[in-house]
């Protein structure tokens, strides 16, 4: 049961970290009205201003709670590659540090047509698209080694799936309390893409 708690729970802690991460580098960027959350509350629901927290407080309960189990559907297919085949196949190889390392090293090499697209980053920072491509696959080596982690403990790809689903559903959270308009899909993609803008 602590597996499936750390599937749930490491994904948010980890959303929260890198959005108060980018708030120190980034404060004049940090919105504590939720202005764009409240104002579509407003104009969809004609919620009062004393109405958004408790209004704020039900998609986020719904992406840490619910979405990860909804997702892991969608993020099966990503973890029976690799960490249900890749990881294990490498970790007869070598051992399994250096498996995990290169399977997440893969997992975020993989992502580069995207990358390259405007996916994840967006397109108008500096480097692009390669520095977006290391980035995104650092972020998948280390989030990977945890998922990596969580396949040895349980023996089960779907536990994987669930923290994969996890980080998807909760990733951008913290957009909500920013005054940029990058589009971004996690929450230490979000801080690269805004630090590196030229």
């Amino acid at each position: 049961m602590r597996w499936y708690l750390l599937a749930l729970a490491v994904p948010s802690a980890l959303t929260l970290a890198g959005s108060a991460l980018y708030f120190l580098l980034v404060p004049s960027n940090f919105d504590p009205e939720v202005t764009r959350f409240s104002a579509a509350a407003s104009s969809q629901l004609g919620a009062g201003p004393d109405q958004v927290p408790v209004l704020l407080t039900i998609p986020v309960a719904y992406s840490a709670i619910l979405a990860p189990f909804l997702n892991m559907l969608l993020a099966i297919g990503e973890e029976a590659g690799w960490r249900g085949f890749l990881y294990p196949a490498l970790s007869e190889l070598m051992p399994r540090a250096r498996a995990a390392v290169l399977t997440g090293v893969a997992w975020g090499v993989w992502h580069a047509p995207v990358i390259a697209m405007g996916y994840n980053y967006g397109s108008d920072y500096l480097g692009f698209p390669v520095l977006g491509i290391i980035a995104m696959t650092v972020s998948c080596t280390a989030f990977g080694t945890f998922l990596c982690l969580l396949r040895e403990r349980s023996g089960s790809v779907w536990l994987c799936a669930l923290a994969h689903g996890s980080l998807n559903a909760v990733a951008g959270l913290g957009m909500w309390f920013s005054r940029g308009d990058a589009v971004i899909w996690g929450q230490c993609h979000w801080a690269f893409s805004r630090a590196f803008r030229p």
